[in-house]
């Protein structure tokens, strides 16, 4: 199991950086402490030795000189720590090897006082490597052993008075030293865990309140999901992240800058599932999913070779919610090899997801204002917004077409500038009681509008509470009844025509009865005076006349009773003589009936009723039309057409063909 954190790195790389960051001093202080010794035991020692032993300590300490500049000019990152690190235990070996060979050859036998020389340099060598060495074990380690151990071993081979004593007190300062040393390591690395940390936790926090002051300023959400992806991938090294949404149970993308575009559009657009991967586990069960090894998950048999083929080995996912708990998307960590998460890592991924999850709620709650502000501002009701002392706070448009003043006039006065005064004092007194109580109303009210006219008006007022139930605001919506009124007067119109209709149609048929009764005498009265020719045309002019009431009082109980007409082909050429017969007798004698039929046999489809009625009204009219005229006269013509494409087009409302064509014609007003 591999675990990947960027801290152990860092840590790692600041024990280095303090290894070499004394090393120059520590070199210089190596070199007169090696010369010292050489003066000290020149006339002691062989001095080929000795310039040979000071020779190679030399070369030593032009080493450790040599990469401290490299170190310090180079600077090098966590990643190239690991190399560094290990050059610096080589040459911490070759000074050891270096200062321990002096406890061998620079060791004058039989002369204790400067044998002690060499012993006390060689403690304060190793004393002094404790502070600058001990950022790490193995270098401290390394040194003090290498330089201690060759004396402490020389000394315990004299076996002597003298050199018995010297051996056992090196070794308890070497276990004195390797008890410091530890002790100091342990503070060294304690001061730097807590100090990377420190600037991490202050680098995410800066970072975290960066992408929250982007937050409340409304950039886009996109642009704020990189910048999350970004600030989580740089804490901890080879990690690439992804966010993805939750559109009706599919996942869409939200950001993967680092992760390849193929895969990111291979995966937008999935259902999620319990076996969807781990963001679509993760956002379908809403909970936590680790994978540590895509290859052998079953989580990801359907998508491991799109994830293996772009080196994604482990996936972790964090599904993203809401205040409410409501799943929105997942967060999720991608590495190139197998892994669990570190603790750090998992604390990572919890809250890159609950900062995701402000980001998402944030942008649901403003997508769904905007849709509720366009329906405000497109709505045909007036919309108000006010305080419990009903002062307005909002108005949409439909309440300045409706009122007349404009939002900027409204907001900020009491919604008394609507009063119209048609109402008594009480009713507008309750009014204000029920606002101020936070009480729903709902009724008919007439208001006053800007330019003095009366509207009457429905008014829904409704409270707005908070989570305590305390109300906070009240909401009013208005409508005009105009309309309304002027489609109720219509249908009161019409239930007072069906009672007139059911009126004449009672009437129309106790008139249809009297009418069968004149019919019945007429019939009677034609059998006794066949003699009388005179009387039998009278007769028969009121048979017919009779008919002809008989007729239109059928048509008045069609109408009464919507019953269906009875449509079928009529000779028009008969129909329009009959008229003609029957009318001239009710024409006035002045004026001169004129009457024409230029072709024989024509046929309509029709109800013979309404064209009786028809021709009687058109006659009727013209007859009225020659009050006051000279020489007056009504022409009646029938004749056929033939309406072609250059009519139509002139009249689009016919079709070609042959047509009937009935002209009255009179010369009087009108």
């Amino acid at each position: 199991m591999y675990k990947s954190n960027t801290e152990p790195l860092k840590i790692r790389q600041e024990q280095v950086r303090l290894l070499y960051k004394p090393s120059f001093i520590a070199a210089i202080a190596s070199a007169f402490a090696a010369v010292f010794l050489a003066y000290l035991q020149w006339e002691h020692i062989n001095h080929t030795t000795i310039i040979t032993w000071l020779s190679a300590t030399m070369l030593v300490v032009s080493a450790r000189i040599f990469y401290y500049f490299a170190f310090m000019k180079k600077n090098p990152s966590p990643e190239q720590t690991p190399a560094w690190e290990k050059s610096y235990v080589i040459l911490s070996v070759f000074a050891g090897l270096a200062w321990g060979s002096a406890g061998i050859f620079l060791f004058p036998e039989g002369d204790l006082a400067h044998q002690t020389a060499t012993i006390t340099i060689l403690l304060g060598m190793s004393a002094g490597a404790v502070t600058s060495l001990s950022a790490l074990r193995l270098p401290i380690y390394i040194y003090i052993l290498l330089t201690m151990l060759p004396l402490t071993i020389h000394l315990f081979i004299e076996v002597n008075q003298e050199a018995v004593p010297l051996a056992i007190m090196c070794v308890v300062f070497l276990l004195f030293l390797s008890k410091t040393a530890n002790t100091t390591y342990a503070t060294h690395l304690q001061n730097i865990t807590l100090r990377i940390r420190s600037e991490a936790s202050e680098s995410l926090s800066h970072q975290t309140s960066h992408i929250l002051e982007m937050i409340a300023k409304g950039e886009p959400a996109s642009d704020i999901y990189d910048a999350i992806v970004q600030v989580y991938e740089s804490r901890h090294t080879g990690l690439r992240c992804s966010i993805l949404e939750v559109h009706h149970n599919k996942l869409k993308h939200g950001s993967a800058p680092n992760l390849p575009p193929e895969y990111c559009a291979a995966i937008d657009g999935l259902e999620i599932g319990p076996n969807v991967g781990s963001c679509g586990s993760s956002t379908y069960t809403g909970k936590r999913v680790i994978v540590e090894d895509i290859a052998t998950d079953p989580k990801w048999s359907g998508f491991k070779e799109l994830a293996l083929d772009h080196k994604m080995l482990s996936c972790w996912s964090e599904p993203i919610k809401d205040s409410q708990g409501v799943v929105l998307g997942s967060f999720a960590m991608y590495y190139g090899h197998t892994a669990q998460p570190s603790e750090q890592e998992l604390a990572d991924l919890i809250a890159a997801g609950q900062l995701t999850g402000i980001v998402m709620e944030r942008q649901r709650r403003e997508v769904l204002l905007e849709k509720l502000h366009k329906a405000f501002e497109y709505v045909q009701d007036a919309i108000m917004i006010s305080d419990l002392d009903a002062r307005l706070e909002y108005v949409n448009p439909a309440f300045e077409k409706m009122t007349g003043y404009s939002p900027q006039e409204a907001v900020g006065q009491f919604i008394k500038i609507l009063r119209s005064g048609e109402h008594p004092a009480s009713f507008y007194d309750q009014l204000e009681t029920q606002d101020k109580a936070g009480q729903h109303w709902q009724g008919e009210i007439i208001i006053q509008c800007k330019d003095g006219s009366l509207l009457e008006v429905e008014r829904t007022v409704s409270p707005v509470f908070d989570q305590h139930g305390k109300t906070i605001f009240l909401v009013a919506i208005q409508r005009d009844l105009t309309e309304h009124k002027l489609l109720e007067s219509k249908f009161i119109q019409a239930q007072k025509m069906e009672a007139i209709g059911t009126l004449v149609g009672g009437i129309a048929h106790d008139f249809n009865n009297i009418l069968a009764g004149i019919t019945g005498n007429v019939y009677l009265l034609q059998k006794h005076l066949t003699k009388d020719n005179n009387a039998t045309q009278k007769l028969s002019r009121i048979e017919q006349l009779s008919e002809r009431a008989t007729d239109l009082i059928q048509q008045m109980l069609t109408f009464a009773r919507k019953d269906t007409v009875s449509m079928a082909t009529l000779n028009l050429n008969q129909l329009v003589t009959e008229v003609f017969s029957l009318i001239r007798t009710s024409i006035p004698e002045n004026i001169e009936l004129k009457f024409k039929i230029l072709q024989d046999n024509i046929s309509i489809h029709g109800d013979t009723t309404q064209v009786h009625q028809v021709l009687l009204n058109l006659i009727n009219n013209a007859r009225d039309a020659l009050e006051d005229t000279a020489q007056p006269y009504i022409s009646i013509t029938l004749s056929t057409c033939q309406i072609d494409e250059d009519f139509v087009q002139q009249h689009p409302y016919f079709n070609t063909g042959k047509f009937a064509l009935l002209s009255i014609q009179d010369n009087g007003s009108g």
